[in-house]
């Protein structure tokens, strides 16, 4: 009789581990589509403008300008999924799922979610799991700051030096499946003049009192200044640095 109570508080723990297990590797569906559509719209911009200094003007303002839009439109889903994460462990294990896990994504692709992992990361130490993550996604980012920061600096995000795949081959295989003319053909015609950052969402933008002149400043005042990208986010961490 023992042994049957026994065998059975076994069972019992052993059904409850694979419980909570499955809880912890549980993917949404909804959050695995938000997080490929991420990766999906990095890798566009990255074929669009990778060499984009070549091309005849009238193609290369047109690959600006849909770069851009495909920018602002990732920058909004990463603050969205920002915002969807925080505070949500088993969410954030599924976004460590996809970076750490996911056969798919190249090194490179990994340093579109840099941004929300170094948030997150900071949040607490519930959110433990992402400290190796971020170490790697530093790593990654060191290998590919000098060919990141010559795309996306013309969209006002901060650039991503380790023996990894290199960049050449990286953009190689994302025109296996995507070209510049048919990440084009999405967006129609365009105009040559490329919208530009909502002033808004800028550190220093209009509306949020941090925005200065020369005129502003007294007799004789010097202005240091710091190209961070710029960008709605590090500015502060540049300013961080001069208090």
């Amino acid at each position: 009789m023992r042994r049957k109570i026994l065998a059975g508080a076994v069972l019992a723990a052993a059904a409850a581990v694979l419980l909570v297990v499955g809880l912890l590797r549980r993917n949404e569906p909804g959050l695995a589509a938000r997080l490929d559509a991420i990766t999906g719209d990095y890798r566009r911009i990255i074929v669009l403008m990778d060499g984009a200094e070549g091309l005849e003007d009238g193609v290369r303002a047109r690959a600006v300008a849909a770069g851009r839009l495909l920018f602002w439109r990732k920058q909004h889903a990463i603050d969205e999924l920002e915002r969807e994460l925080a505070g949500h462990p088993l969410r954030v294990r599924q976004l460590v799922r996809y970076l750490s896990e996911n056969r798919a994504l190249h090194d490179a692709d990994k340093l579109a979610f840099l941004d929300v992992v170094e948030t997150l990361e900071k949040a607490g130490a519930r959110y433990d799991p992402l400290k190796p993550v971020l170490d790697n996604l530093q790593s990654i980012q060191l290998a590919y700051r000098e060919e990141v920061t010559r795309i996306f600096s013309q969209f006002a995000t901060r650039g991503a030096h380790g023996e990894r795949e290199k960049w050449d081959a990286y953009v190689a295989d994302l025109r296996k499946t995507l070209t510049r003319e048919q990440i084009l053909a999405e967006f129609g015609d365009l105009p040559v003049e490329a919208p530009q950052e909502p002033a808004a969402e800028m550190r220093g933008g209009a509306g949020n009192g941090r925005e200065f002149f020369g005129t502003d400043f007294q007799p004789k005042t010097v202005a240091l200044t710091f190209d961070d990208g710029p960008h709605p986010r590090y500015t502060e961490q540049v300013l961080a640095l001069l208090r």
